[in-house]
């Protein structure tokens, strides 16, 4: 029945693709396909969106402008990550549609306001975040989840849940207002939302990070499907190339992301916490690379590097003091949330549980 996915949007890209006489242009925006082959996989496998990696490629190799790779990854998202959430409930995997039903419509508020109040007049809607300010912006995003990770994984003992508990008010507003966060980053790069609502998840409830990772692809599924439908339909970006050819590149890369996000969706659900944490460590690394090298502002805008640096302090601090919170049974050796959902607690390997004394 999965398999049905990718087969289904490989026959109706053959035949919009063919009705329209689209496959000159699908041959000159090749180059998006390939960069999507990873990129789907990224999308369906981890808390990062296919953005995670088409906004760095065409914002810094391609050199696509931050607002025109915005829409890019929107629109391919909502084909790639879409495929992603069918093979997610077609296969049963486990979704938190309660967090679904808080975070998404926070999500849509923020992306709705930050494209209302941040965008200018012109092509693709240019943000008024200059385009090397987004650039670090994203990568904020990504050591943001490479840290909270890393650190989650460094924990000797680690409280798992697979269910939201009862939330008090506190908690609610704090998990909406991730959302509402998520929403306004996926505004300026593309995505953001998946990456806000796994770490809260994640930070404030304890839920597995496989559980957290098919929830935080639901919501960023619906988050691209608002951009596609305001921006690339009402919008009609998805029918006027000014500048960059985004419809073109998104036609090329549809048959990719339609069966590398399923597939990615397939391989999370096989691969373990550690490898998904190292896969993540390495394509922050890759991030933080390019853009020292890539991004030439850096080296001439003290302002920039300024913003770049403090940033990244506070985002790493920010990243592993949540890791910390949110795994209390580490850092005290008691349960601080209650048993009030299906729990366990892992244990990392070589950890000699007799350290542990008992309760007084």
């Amino acid at each position: 029945m999965a398999a049905s996915v990718p087969a289904v949007i490989a026959g109706t890209w053959v035949i919009a693709v063919a009705a329209t006489g689209s496959w000159a242009r699908v041959q000159d925006n090749t180059v998006a396909g390939v960069t999507m082959v990873f990129g789907s996989l990224v999308a369906g496998s981890t808390p990062q969106g296919g953005g995670a990696v088409a906004f760095p490629v065409f914002t810094k190799v391609l050199d696509v402008s931050p607002e025109a790779a915005r829409s890019f990854s929107l629109f391919i998202q909502t084909v790639g990550m879409g495929a992603a959430t069918a093979t997610i409930v077609i296969t049963r995997r486990p979704v938190v549609w309660r967090a679904v039903a808080i975070a998404l419509p926070a999500a849509l508020v923020g992306f709705a306001m930050t494209i209302a109040w941040t965008t200018t007049d012109g092509a693709f809607l240019p943000s008024m975040v200059p385009g090397p300010y987004a650039k670090v912006i994203f990568n904020l995003v990504v050591v943001a989840i490479a840290t909270f990770l890393w650190r989650t994984e460094r924990a000797a003992l680690i409280e798992r849940h697979n269910q939201l508990p009862p939330l008090a008010s506190g908690q609610f507003v704090a998990f909406g207002s991730a959302g509402l966060f998520g929403g306004a980053l996926s505004a300026l790069v593309g995505s953001g939302a998946d990456v806000a609502v796994y770490l809260s998840l994640a930070a404030l409830f304890g839920l597995r990070p496989h559980v957290a990772i098919t929830t935080s692809v639901v919501i960023m599924t619906g988050v691209s499907a608002f951009g596609f439908v305001t921006l690339g339909l009402f919008g009609q970006q998805l029918f006027t190339p000014d500048g960059f050819d985004v419809p073109g590149m998104w036609l090329a890369a549809v048959p990719v992301v339609g069966l590398g996000a399923p597939l990615g969706a397939w391989f999370a659900a096989r691969l373990a916490d550690r490898h998904l944490t190292a896969l993540v460590l390495v394509l922050a690394l890759a991030e933080l690379t390019t853009t020292a090298v890539l991004v030439q502002e850096l080296r001439t805008d003290l302002t920039l590097l300024a913003f770049a640096l403090l940033g990244l302090v506070m985002t790493v601090g920010a990243a592993g003091w949540l890791a910390a919170c949110g795994h209390p049974l580490a850092n005290e050796g008691t349960d601080a949330r209650g048993d009030v959902t299906e729990a366990s607690i892992d244990v990392a390997p070589g950890f000699d549980l007799s350290r542990l004394e008992p309760a007084p």
